[in-house]
């Protein structure tokens, strides 16, 4: 299922994009297909504003600039950017208030089925799975590396940065969050561990 990327989630990552990419920003707009949104982001609201596949393009075009080494820094600055957004979101708000309510050791186990609800509806097919050493946040059909092939390390930075940025501030402790299997570097799915 092709996810429709929401104006909301679309406007930030834009955003994040703009402030960091400086005046290379219109070529890459326009080298993702993306270039209506040059002069006006999408609304601030959760009404579909590209397709996945659409997406993907954006960062398609930041890999063909950068390079591969250059991108995975763009992709991480980019996540750890969104993770301020997010914290804007009364939504998080609330789940920093049950999370508070819980005792310590349950924490991260609650949260990371919470994370992939949201990815899950706002970005792709996302389920969970667990192991002894970690809990795993499992992307199919991620946006970000969807065109993004043979590479020699996982590339969904934005992710990993956000994941980890968005557990730390809300469970008040640092989490280790690592990309273990990406589909840029051939794997069927991209897989998050969120280290215990």
């Amino acid at each position: 299922m092709d996810h429709p990327i929401a104006n909301s989630l679309l406007r930030a990552h834009l955003q994040t994009v703009k402030r960091i990419s400086g005046t290379t920003y219109p070529l890459l707009l326009q080298q993702a297909g993306l270039e209506r949104y040059l002069t006006q982001l999408p609304p601030l609201d959760e009404e579909p504003a590209c397709s996945a596949e659409e997406y993907s393009r954006l960062p398609a075009a930041v890999l063909a600039m950068l390079g591969e080494p250059l991108t995975r820094r763009f992709l991480r600055n980019a996540g750890a950017a969104l993770v301020e957004r997010a914290l804007r979101n009364p939504a998080m708000a609330a789940m920093a208030a049950h999370l508070s309510a819980l005792p310590a050791e349950t924490r991260l186990g609650w949260f990371v089925p919470q994370i992939a609800r949201m990815a899950d509806h706002t970005w792709a097919t996302t389920v969970t799975a667990e192991d002894a050493a970690a809990y795993y946040l499992i992307t199919y059909d991620c946006p970000t590396c969807r065109r993004l092939y043979d590479l020699s390390a996982p590339m969904c930075g934005t992710s990993s940065a956000f994941y980890s940025g968005i557990a730390a501030a809300l469970l008040g402790r640092p989490v280790r969050v690592v990309e273990v299997e990406c589909r840029a570097t051939g794997s069927t799915v991209c897989r998050f561990a969120f280290y215990k």
